[in-house]
Order: C-alpha cells, then sequence, then structure tokens
C-alpha cells in the first residue's frame, strides 16, 4: 500500500516530462510552413486570418494521424447504482492521453502522409473523498495502463476533406500482480493485448458545424480468464467478453469563434457508451510556433457519462451509470 502513491507519483513525473517534450508533436504538422498558422476550424484549401487579423496565403492540409487524446480530471457527481454498497458518487476520474512521433514521412503529399507513433494512456480512479467504505485508496483505487504501437496513413486533401486509415497494437492492464511487500494481487490482476485497424473521416460540411466519423475494431489476445470477478458473476470470462470487439465513434464540434469549439464526443462499444462534452473556457499560452488551437493548450468544462460494461478493468463484467463534471486539458 505504501508504495503505491510512490510509484504513481513516479509515473505522474514521468508522463508530465514526455508531454512536455512532445508538446511539439501535435503542433508539428501544423507548421510545414513556418510562416502559416493554421486553424483546425479552417477547411482545407481556404484561407483563415492570423491572430493580427492578416489573411493567410496558403493553408498547410490538416493532419491529425491519431484521433486525438482527452486529458481531462471529473467527480462523479451521479451514480445510477446509488443507495447500495457499490456507490461511488464523489469518486475523481483522472485521464491521461499522450502521443509521441516515432516518424514521420511528410514529403510527398500526392501519396498522403505516412506516422509512426507512440500513444500512451493513463486512466486513474481516485477515491478522493472517500466515497467507498473500505476502499483505502491511498491514492487511487485503480490506475489502468495503456500504451501501443501505431502505423497511420492521413490521406492527401484531393481525396477527402479528413481522411485517415490506422492499425496498431495495444496493451492494457490494471498494473496489479504481486507488490514489493510480497502481497498477492493477481485475483484482481487484469490485462489483455489487441491488434486494431481503424479509420477516421471527416465529412464536408457547411455553416458552423464540422464532424469526424470513427470506426475501429480489434482482435484480442493473450488475455486470461477471470477466476473470480469482485461481484462474484461471469466466472472464467475475458476482458473482451465485457468490453467488445469494436468500437463507432462521432465528433460534432461547433465554430462559435475562433476561440470557442463546443465539442461533443461519443464512443458506442458492443456493451457501453461514453459521451463527452466540452466547452472551452480558458487558453493558454505556453510555447511558440503554430498549433491548432493556439501556442500553447486550452482548458475546457466537461461533462461526461458512461454507461455498460468496460469502465474499470477490475470490474469489467459491473454495468455502471455514472456521470461526472470536471475540467479538461
Amino acid at each position: 500500500m505504501s508504495q503505491r502513491p510512490t510509484r504513481w507519483a513516479a509515473v505522474t513525473i514521468i508522463s508530465a516530462l514526455s508531454w512536455s517534450r512532445s508538446g511539439r508533436t501535435e503542433e508539428r504538422a501544423y507548421e510545414q510552413r513556418e510562416e502559416v498558422v493554421v486553424d483546425a476550424a479552417t477547411p482545407r484549401g481556404e484561407p483563415r486570418r492570423d491572430t493580427v487579423g492578416q489573411p493567410t496565403e496558403d493553408v498547410v492540409p490538416e493532419i491529425e494521424p491519431r484521433r486525438g487524446g482527452s486529458n481531462f480530471l471529473v467527480v462523479n457527481a451521479y451514480d445510477g447504482r446509488a443507495g447500495n454498497a457499490l456507490d461511488e458518487a464523489g469518486l475523481v476520474k483522472f485521464r491521461v492521453d499522450l502521443e509521441y512521433d516515432i516518424a514521420r514521412l511528410e514529403k510527398w503529399e500526392s501519396a498522403g502522409y505516412f506516422y509512426v507513433t507512440f500513444p500512451i494512456r493513463l486512466s486513474s480512479f481516485w477515491d478522493l473523498f472517500d466515497a467507498l467504505p473500505g476502499s483505502e485508496s491511498s491514492p487511487f483505487l485503480e490506475t489502468n495502463y495503456a500504451p501501443g504501437l501505431e502505423l497511420s496513413w492521413v490521406a492527401p486533401d484531393g481525396v477527402a476533406k479528413f481522411l485517415a486509415l490506422r492499425t496498431g497494437a495495444l496493451h492494457e492492464s490494471n498494473g496489479l500482480g504481486f507488490v514489493g511487500a510480497g502481497a498477492d494481487q493477481l485475483s484482481s490482476s487484469r490485462s489483455w493485448n489487441m491488434v486494431y485497424l481503424g479509420a477516421s473521416y471527416a465529412p464536408p460540411l457547411h455553416g458552423v458545424f464540422q464532424a469526424k466519423l470513427d470506426l475501429s475494431g480489434w482482435l484480442p489476445f493473450g488475455s486470461d480468464r477471470v477466476v473470480a470477478w469482485p461481484n462474484g458473476k461471469d466466472a472464467g470470462t475475458r476482458l473482451e467478453d465485457h468490453i467488445g470487439y469494436a468500437e463507432l465513434g462521432a465528433d460534432l464540434q461547433a465554430l462559435f469563434s475562433p476561440q470557442i469549439y463546443p465539442t461533443l464526443r461519443m464512443r458506442l462499444r458492443q456493451r457501453s457508451l461514453d459521451a463527452q462534452f466540452r466547452w472551452p473556457f480558458k487558453q493558454a499560452q505556453v510555447w511558440g510556433g503554430a498549433s491548432r488551437d493556439g501556442n500553447g493548450f486550452r482548458l475546457d468544462f466537461i461533462a461526461h457519462c458512461f454507461v455498460g460494461k468496460g469502465e474499470r478493468l477490475t470490474v469489467a463484467n459491473e454495468n455502471r451509470y455514472s456521470c461526472y463534471a470536471g475540467v479538461g486539458l
């Protein structure tokens, strides 16, 4: 128990360093010409006005090899199981979603753009307010780690406004097992591996809205059967039996102004629905160069709901009905 805060602190520090090092990962795709500043809300081939109100002469094609991460800190404001021992109202959910470019091939625009990236996602559930009796979170009830390796191709702008194909491998686990003091947590250990294929497409829309559609499917391997789940059900099943084998996603963004892009993001799996609404409220300037939302990062208000199975690996076979509120990065 005493080692878990230390271990998480080390992971957090390493993640922060990785984030700062890869701060230009996302923006490099938007600065192929130094004099151009590109906004995600600007359709390909259309000029936009820069920060001083002067129109640019050209626009670099929007290149976004991955679907984009979602970093946030939210509090469980509503738990549909209220009134029983599983009530988790007040539980804090914390996620860091990062990526690092290993290789980029962007010289042959007529053939499209190729990327090899290292994505990693950390999702933690923090019993900050002692919402669960006897959980002794200290400080995190569960942390799920998901590193991977991805190869993606983005079509040239002559083919589509935005079309990307991706394939890769991913490992996800909750990091439980044998700890240094000799305690055995293997009964709560959960992990699986997958190879996946996916596609993203942005249909040409007019007006103040833009959308992006995602479709992914995966083939799991190497996941063990769970002898006994905490709720005593579904003995002998695997993680994929409760998470599913495919995901359909949609992002709808409203372009109210150069600084305000409220977004509705939905992810539908075979046994769950994840919905997230983001409203920007703060733009921070922290580094030079071009980036999608300005020279730095943006803070958002977030309303986030999850219904179904698979949100937490340790209890992946349990139906959850949770709504969160908080901030995103």
